[in-house]
């Protein structure tokens, strides 16, 4: 039985766009594999401090009688085969290949396959991002928050929506679009959400901060972008330290930064 996933593409050393084609091709001719389609490719702006240049991306849809698991360990082994080394987070990359969607559910796996600590609702929790390397977590948990993944995402399934946030994939790129996005700082202090504003400021990140009380939210600084009390599904849990307001400040930028369509 076929069940529809799509990945997403990554990569900004060398022929991207050529790797995009031939990585897909090698998916394609898997047994077990059928690409259904892929989006344009986009330029995008690098995320993170040590990423190198600029980034192309892309998006594709797949069929596959494969299990998450196996999906994402044959994926690992095409990165291997075009040069992608897993040393530096968020550093250049040849190709980066993230699975973003299998069917409409959700799924929760550690490094070893079996159940992560937090089941079927990993994807909600508050955590901190370090906290999802060596497991596998469907949706992917930064999808909803990053341009550079939803506007090719778009081009291939605007109306695939979020099992947990029930919006579509069009749906969460448009909050995105908004000329200043609204976001809370939720458990921090009034000093720390002084510090973000000015960190955002000298970043050209336009976006209107407000301080929320929740004493439940753990850990240190939880960045909102739903903008309002409750359960807090669009969240990303951060530390109230200088490398977590920095961290703010790559989220934002990957939020708000439009990627542009170029030619594949």
């Amino acid at each position: 039985m076929f069940t529809t996933a799509a990945i997403a593409l990554g990569g900004n050393v060398g022929q991207v766009p050529e790797v995009f084609q031939r990585a897909l091709s090698r998916l394609d001719h898997l047994t077990g594999v059928q690409l259904v389609s892929r989006s344009r490719n986009f330029e995008t702006h690098p995320v993170g401090d040590h990423a190198g240049g600029t980034f192309t991306n892309s998006v594709a849809l797949l069929q596959t009688t494969f299990t998450p698991s196996q999906l994402l360990s044959h994926v690992q082994q095409i990165e291997a085969e075009f040069g992608r080394e897993r040393g530096l987070v968020w550093g250049p990359r040849t190709l980066d290949i993230d699975v973003l969607s299998f069917g409409c559910g959700v799924v929760s796996l550690n490094a070893l396959g079996g159940s992560g600590p937090e089941g079927s609702k990993g994807v909600v929790r508050h955590r901190p991002l370090d906290s999802y390397h060596g497991s596998l977590v469907i949706p992917h948990p930064a999808a909803w928050y990053r341009r550079f993944v939803l506007d090719p995402w778009c081009d291939v399934s605007p109306q695939w929506k979020h099992p947990v946030l029930g919006e579509s994939v069009r749906e969460l790129r448009d909050r995105l679009r908004k000329e200043v996005l609204d976001v809370s700082v939720v458990g921090g202090s009034e000093s720390l959400s002084t510090q973000l504003c000015r960190s955002f400021d000298a970043a050209g990140i336009r976006s209107r901060l407000q301080l929320l009380d929740d004493q439940a939210v753990n850990p240190d600084l939880t960045l909102d972008f739903s903008g309002t009390p409750g359960p807090r599904l669009r969240s990303i849990a951060l530390t109230e330290t200088p490398s977590g307001i920095r961290m703010a400040v790559t989220i934002l930028r990957a939020a708000l930064d439009e990627p542009v369509a170029i030619a594949s």
